[in-house]
C-alpha cells in the first residue's frame, strides 16, 4: 500500500508538472505573438512617418482584444500623421507667402541702378540685359518686356 501511494504521489507530481510546461509554453506562445503583433504595429506606425514614442500615440494599454489595440495605435497614429502634414503644409506656406512678399517688395521698390530717363537702351540691349540679372527685376522693367515682347 506504501508502494500504491507512492507511486500516486510520483503520477500527481509529474502530471503537475506536466501541466506547468504546457502552461508554461502556451504563456511563452502568447508572449512571443503580443511582441510580434507590437512590434508589427510599430513598424507601421514608422511607415506612416509616426514616431512609435510619441506621447500622443495610444498604445492600446487596457484594450480587450488585439483588433482594439490595432483599431487604437493606427487611429492615433493616423491623427499624428495627419497634424504632421499640417504642420509640414503651413511651414512651407508660410515660406512661400515669405517668398512672395520679398518678391513684391523687389517689384515695389524704385530703380536705382537706371537713371529716371534709363529708357536711352535699344530695345534688343534692354532685353538681353533683363535676361542676364543686369537689369533688375521691378515693375518698370517688367512692363518694358512685356510690352516689348507682346504679352
Amino acid at each position: 500500500m506504501a508502494r500504491d501511494l507512492e507511486l500516486a504521489a510520483a503520477r500527481a507530481k509529474d502530471s503537475q508538472a506536466q501541466k506547468e510546461a504546457a502552461e508554461n509554453a502556451v504563456l511563452a506562445q502568447q508572449q512571443a505573438f503580443h511582441n510580434q503583433f507590437m512590434q508589427t504595429l510599430t513598424d507601421a506606425v514608422k511607415e506612416m512617418g509616426v514616431d512609435p514614442n510619441d506621447k500622443n500615440l495610444d498604445r492600446g494599454e487596457g484594450a480587450k482584444s488585439y483588433w482594439e489595440i490595432q483599431k487604437r495605435v493606427l487611429s492615433s497614429a493616423a491623427k499624428i500623421q495627419k497634424a504632421n502634414v499640417e504642420t509640414a503644409q503651413s511651414a512651407q506656406l508660410k515660406a512661400l507667402q515669405e517668398q512672395i512678399r520679398e518678391l513684391k517688395g523687389e517689384a515695389n521698390s524704385v530703380d536705382t541702378s537706371n537713371p529716371a530717363g534709363g529708357s536711352s537702351l535699344s530695345d534688343k540691349d534692354f532685353i538681353a540685359k533683363f535676361a542676364n540679372g543686369d537689369i533688375p527685376m521691378n515693375k518698370k522693367n517688367m512692363d518694358r518686356y512685356h510690352k516689348i515682347v507682346g504679352l
